[in-house]
């Protein structure tokens, strides 16, 4: 957990503006960053967070749409899905 939060501090911390090139040419150089479209993650079904995050922290601080597949077979806490997901019925069991 440290580290899936270590690593979205670090890409929301990242300067994605228009940022100068110094080099010894005459010429004046410049970096932009640009989305480059929507990015397909997949994650295997362990360490979730850690490796999505891994994913789509680069991917969303470059701009770009992620579409976020986990695997079936990932197993989620109960509550993970908050107020989307519908209360169990004690029935169910």
């Amino acid at each position: 957990m440290a580290r899936t939060a270590a690593r979205l501090r670090y890409f929301a911390g990242l300067d994605t503006g228009t940022q100068p090139i110094e080099n010894d040419r005459p010429v004046r150089s410049l970096l932009r960053w640009r989305s480059l479209g929507p990015v397909a993650a997949i994650v295997p079904w362990n360490f979730p967070l850690q490796l999505a995050s891994a994913k789509f922290a680069p991917a969303l601080a470059a701009g770009n749409t992620v579409v976020l597949k986990p695997s079936p077979f990932t197993p989620s806490p109960p509550g993970c899905w908050g107020p989307s997901s519908p209360a169990p019925s004690p029935r169910a069991y």
